[in-house]
């Protein structure tokens, strides 16, 4: 979720110094995005009413919880797409503009993106905080 960038810094006081390491977040948006696409994937959910989807992104499921900083971006934003026409509301509009990771049709969604459980366990600890 985070990546990291080195940045040098010269010192003032002329010591070696430690390259600080910078962290360029996501946006609340694209973490919403990845949320629900990975959540799904490893879920095995291939198809979803976007009604259905809207309210099980809110709630809180066991080892399924949504980011803090996309719940808050998508609380307030929402409000401000209820007035709208259905394919205008918020996330029926969000995952449309995410044509990779999810087909929608009509008043349902496909996602796109496959998850396999195998993959990640083969994997040494290591490997994976890198």
């Amino acid at each position: 979720m985070l990546q990291g960038v080195v940045g040098s810094t010269a010192s003032s006081s002329g010591s070696s110094g430690v390259l600080p390491l910078k962290y360029q977040e996501m946006s609340p948006e694209v973490t919403l995005v990845e949320f629900i696409s990975t959540s799904a994937a490893f879920h095995g959910v291939k198809r979803q009413n976007i009604k259905q989807l809207e309210w099980d992104i809110l709630k809180v499921f066991p080892n399924n919880i949504m980011p803090a900083n996309a719940a808050a971006w998508y609380m307030a934003k929402r409000r401000f797409y209820m007035g709208n026409t259905y394919e205008y509301q918020l996330l029926p509009f969000l995952l449309k503009n995410y044509p990779k990771k999810f087909a929608v049709k009509g008043n349902m969604v496909e996602f796109l993106e496959t998850y396999t459980k195998e993959v990640r366990s083969d994997q040494p600890v290591g490997a994976l905080l890198k």
